[in-house]
């Protein structure tokens, strides 16, 4: 499914310019923009979840569960 243009009604109004088509496009990059970021960020959450994950199991291969839990506690 084709995703639809950020304001892309502007394109349909009469006698519209380039000055005003070109605000546009900019605008629609930075949306786009903007979206990949996003995606990016969650992949990067998603990264930093699995990573957190590895280091506990590290973590309780090394200490007690009390010592952990009185360094959480300190």
């Amino acid at each position: 499914m084709a995703q639809e243009k950020v304001m892309g009604w502007v394109e349909r109004l009469p006698n519209v310019g380039v000055p005003i088509l070109v605000r546009r496009e900019r605008i629609e990059c930075k949306v786009q923009s903007a979206a990949r970021l996003v995606e990016q960020a969650k992949m990067i959450r998603a990264e930093a979840y699995r990573d957190g994950l590895a280091l506990m199991r590290e973590v309780h291969e090394q200490w007690t569960l009390d010592e952990v839990n009185q360094a959480k506690n300190a």
